[in-house]
């Protein structure tokens, strides 16, 4: 080994060592920054979660498909997924976007269904209930319809009742007759039923079926497309036997299930089973109730108008406008509604003017196809 020394006096060693120079430390510093910069980069677009997917859970192979989406949705924090859940979130910003409705637009109407036998004001109305076993539900538990004289009949349709308790007890305060539908998961639906046909109005079951949107939760015993036939029965037996004095039943959502034949004539038959009728919502236009009900023999209705499926100020206004103008034209129509602030006051003023204007308003009894009068019309 050359320990000599060099020719300034000082060892090898010590020559090879040098301090780096200015610029080199400016160099290393900016390149130390830069990477730290990557990392963090790196870092953020991990948390955002667009990195490659978790690993199955033990026990479940990743090449099964992937479960149903109605089984792991994770639906807006202001839509229901569980009964005694508030609709409406504490937070006043969700409030003021709404509730999401998987429904057709509110420029959707629906021309009002005439026969052709006799005039609508001809119409044999629903009698007073009696509590008669033998008389159908669909017309035991209708509410008797004002005298017509011949005027057009409008039916006003509040559904989505029941969880929201505060504006379903609002929309009962309305006066009626109105035909008010309850969601079948809301809590208490006995005591609130009871009070609302206290008040006069008509009731209904709101039964959640499936819709084309998988992103918006329909609430809890869903009926499915796909489902087997037994299982679809079990969950709209469920929703029958939530409470008692209801005429039928109207989808809420269901506009991938009202489409579809075999799920549907499922509901037709037990509804003709028990004697209640059907008001079709109208969520799809490629719905196949009207075709179904007649041959199951239920009574049958379609919905006209949404008053409120744009929930913006004006909007409920007009649609009751345009309700007017289609039942002068065919002497009923049919509204649907919500528990929405813009509807209810909406409500409220239009309600007390109808006598002035030659409308009266009716429960859906009064105006629902019976199953004579179908088969009437095709012959």
């Amino acid at each position: 080994m050359n320990d000599a020394p060099g020719k300034n006096g000082s060892s090898p060693a010590k020559n090879h060592i040098r301090k780096p120079s200015r610029g080199n430390r400016r160099t290393f510093a900016l390149v130390l920054a830069g990477a730290a910069l990557a990392v963090m980069a790196a870092g953020t677009w991990l948390w955002w979660g667009d990195s490659e997917p978790a690993p199955a859970p033990d026990g479940v192979s990743a090449d099964k498909p992937p479960a149903a989406w109605y089984l792991t949705q994770r639906p807006p924090s202001f839509l229901v997924t569980t009964p005694g859940r508030p609709i409406f979130s504490d937070d006043e910003e969700a409030r003021d976007r709404g509730r999401a409705y998987e429904e057709a637009l509110a420029r959707e109407v629906r021309r009002t269904y005439v026969p052709t036998r006799a005039a609508p004001s001809q119409r044999s109305a629903a009698p007073p209930a009696p509590l008669d076993p033998n008389v159908p539900p669909w017309r035991r538990y209708a509410v008797a319809p004002p005298e017509a004289g011949g005027k057009p009949r409008v039916v006003v349709v509040i559904d989505d009742l029941g969880v929201d308790r505060a504006r379903s007890a609002r929309a009962a305060r309305l006066p009626g007759p109105l035909t008010l539908s309850f969601l079948t998961y809301a809590n208490d639906l006995p005591e609130q039923t009871r009070d609302a046909r206290t008040l006069g109005h008509e009731l209904m079951l709101h039964v959640a079926m499936e819709p084309n949107d998988k992103s918006i939760d329909p609430g809890p015993n869903v009926l499915l497309t796909g489902q087997p036939a037994g299982e679809i029965r079990k969950s709209l037996e469920w929703g029958l036997s939530r409470f008692e004095g209801y005429v039928g039943v109207n989808n809420h959502m269901g506009s991938r299930f009202t489409r579809d034949a075999a799920g549907m004539t499922v509901v037709m038959e037990e509804l003709a089973k028990r004697g209640l009728l059907f008001l079709d919502s109208r969520t799809s236009g490629k719905t196949v109730a009207a075709a179904l009900a007649p041959r199951h023999r239920v009574p049958f209705e379609e919905r006209n108008v949404f008053l409120d499926a744009e929930d913006r100020p004006g909007e409920a206004e007009a649609r009751l406008k345009e309700l007017e103008s289609l039942a002068r034209r065919h002497g009923h129509a049919i509204a649907i509604g919500h528990p929405k602030e813009r509807t209810l006051a909406a409500l409220e003023a239009w309600l007390p003017t109808l006598a002035g204007k030659g409308l009266v308003l009716s429960p859906l009894s009064s105006v629902v196809r019976a199953p004579e009068e179908m088969r009437a019309a095709k012959r």
